[in-house]
């Protein structure tokens, strides 16, 4: 009976998976290029040091993690990213940490904004211009009625949501075929969508796909800028 092949490690019983370790060691070999490496944030063995129950930071008291080397969640993180337990960022220079816009006191995330008024700035090319729905739009109908914004949009539009409803019911009852390709880009696919000219037709249609409807009819939202009291 032949012998059973061991890690070739001393005093490790497990069964070898390459180079002549067991998985543990060759693990060890591919990350950090020693078999033998075993250790944590402080230079401790990672893996081993199981009765430590609170980090092994001062003044921490966190609950250790298994298999970080007795040290808790949050400096073990600080350890991976910095190599240092206890690495602190430095201050951020005077009037970098707050939004610019005065009256914000979020924190800034990039060219001295906050997001939300980076994001403005970005979409509307000034911080404190902020876009409202238009008091003529559909939301402002749907809110006035209580009516989803579908419906107020219907009612605003009552030649187009006609013209919709006589192809819907057309379809069903076999008079219009939906095409099988967009009529623009010649895309095959299922989710065309009839697209009306001339609403007093509500027949006659061209069958598009998503893309080419949005490109032919595009929707564009009634809002208004408005300057952001500060």
């Amino acid at each position: 009976m032949k012998p059973e092949k061991l890690c070739s490690i001393a005093s490790c019983n497990r069964p070898p998976v390459g180079r002549g370790w067991c998985s543990m060691h060759y693990g060890r070999w591919r990350k950090h290029g020693d078999p033998l490496v075993t250790f944590g944030p402080g230079g401790w063995d990672g893996g081993r040091e199981r009765n430590h129950r609170i980090c092994l930071v001062e003044e921490c008291g966190r609950k250790a993690i298994y298999k970080t080397g007795g040290v808790c969640r949050s400096h073990y993180e600080r350890w991976k990213r910095n190599g240092d337990l206890i690495y602190r960022r430095s201050p951020s220079p005077p009037g970098g940490t707050v939004c610019a816009v005065p009256n914000c006191s979020r924190r800034a995330a990039s060219g001295g904004l906050c997001s939300l008024h980076y994001a403005r700035r970005t979409s509307n090319g000034d911080a404190n211009l902020v876009q409202r729905p238009s008091p003529t739009g559909p939301t402002a109908l749907a809110r006035q009625l209580g009516v989803t914004r579908q419906r107020a949009h219907q009612i605003m539009n009552k030649e187009a949501a006609n013209a919709r409803h006589a192809l819907y019911k057309a379809r069903l009852t076999g008079r219009v075929e939906k095409a099988e390709a967009c009529e623009r880009c010649g895309l095959r696919q299922d989710d065309l969508e009839g697209h009306h000219s001339d609403y007093g037709r509500p027949l006659d249609v061209r069958w598009l796909c998503p893309r080419c409807h949005a490109i032919e009819h595009p929707h564009t939202p009634k809002l208004i800028l408005v300057h952001e009291l500060v």
